[in-house]
Order: structure tokens, then sequence, then C-alpha cells
């Protein structure tokens, strides 16, 4: 509410507009919205550049959007734009990170995640960096990554990396952390879905997924977990 009135009170703040178009986003990917809502995280970005065609935050969450939707070609397109705006901005690191994991660049993807982290060493949203060392087989390196923060998202993943690492009694420990906050979140979903594999309760895991299927999912990596 803040931010659309503060849109009301300066319509020409492009800052403003990224911010919108990120917040959006993050509510259609915890499924308070649609997937119809993209087209309006796409309106927010788009308004922003409008205003300020060098906005980077607008251009690496333009990219982000592009990445979860698979249309990967079009996503490097922005961060390429960044790069060349900025070459030494954390953010354009971590999303080419993100979409070198992806396309299944995982050597590539921990690089530009690495530079990320010099860069800015203590930016939450860097904790994604964990799923490409996860896909590696780096779990320490994961749990680390993921240690940077400690939401819901960040407790969910390491619970899974426990599991990988066969660490059953650890692995339960987290992901009951995330099930106590009672939400239909990703984190949510994801903790029950591996919690029900853990205590080899077939049936559980197959009403979770199902109900997570009705939930609009448009993340490509979400709907491959």
């Amino acid at each position: 509410d803040l931010l659309l009135n503060s849109i009301q009170i300066d319509s020409t703040f492009a800052p403003a507009f990224s911010e919108l178009g990120y917040r959006t986003r993050v509510k259609t990917q915890n499924f308070l919205v649609g997937r119809s809502g993209l087209k309006q995280v796409e309106n927010y970005y788009f308004k922003a550049l409008e205003l300020n065609y060098e906005n980077l935050y607008a251009l690496i969450e333009i990219s982000a959007m592009h990445t979860e939707l698979g249309k990967h070609d079009a996503a490097m397109k922005y961060i390429k734009k960044v790069f060349e705006i900025n070459p030494n901005y954390a953010f354009a690191h971590f999303r080419l990170s993100y979409i070198y994991r992806f396309v299944g660049l995982l050597k590539e993807s921990e690089k530009s995640g690495k530079r990320a982290l010099e860069l800015n060493p203590k930016n939450i949203r860097f904790r994604s960096i964990g799923d490409t060392y996860k896909y590696q087989g780096k779990y320490q390196e994961s749990l680390d990554a993921f240690g940077i923060d400690t939401s819901a998202f960040s407790i969910a993943h390491q619970g899974e990396v426990y599991l990988r690492m066969g660490n059953l009694r650890l692995a339960e420990k987290y992901l009951e952390k995330v099930i106590d906050n009672n939400t239909d979140t990703y984190p949510e979903f994801l903790a029950k879905v591996i919690l029900a594999y853990i205590r080899d309760e077939k049936e559980e895991v197959l009403q979770v997924m199902q109900k997570w299927e009705k939930t609009d999912i448009y993340d490509s990596e979400t709907l491959y977990t």
C-alpha cells in the first residue's frame, strides 16, 4: 500500500515501479496471486524502464521473470544490458548465475554466484546460490549459502540438503520448522513433501503434490522440483 501511495505522490519515480514489480512477482511465486499477475509484473518493470531505461533493478528482475518462465535467451538479453551499464553490479552476477543454473550450466553458475557474493557477501537474496552447490553435490557449501538467510525458504532447502547428505534427523528438524508456519507457500509444500518421503508416507506425498499442482505454478525450476 505504501508503494502504491508513493506512486500517487510521484508517478515518475522509477524505483517504486521496479519494487512493485518485484513484490508482485514474489506473490505469484508464493501463490498469493495467480499466474495472471505476471502481466502486471511486466507492466511495472516496463514502466520503470520507460522512466529510466538504465534502471538496473528493473532490468535484472525482468531477466529473472523470463528465466523462471523458461525464456532464457530473453533473460540473457536483459542481463547483458546490465553488464554494459555496470559490470560490477552484484545482482547482475547473481541473476547470471540464476540463468546458468536453470539451463544446467552449473560450473558457470557457481562462478557467477561466487562473484556476486564477493561483491555483496551479506545479501540474503543470494541464498539460492545454494541450489547450484546442491545440484553438484557440494552440500556444505550449499548449507553455507542458504545459511546467510533465516527465512522458511532457506530452512526448507537446508532440510533438503541434509536429506541428500543422509542425515535424516537434521532433515526432519529443519523441515518441521517450516511446517509450523502453516501457510500454503512454496517452502511449506516442499517441506511437507520431503517429510512425507522421509517417513515413507506415500499417500501423503501424493496428496501434497496434487494440492501443490493446483497452485498455478509457473517457475520452471519449481515444476521440476
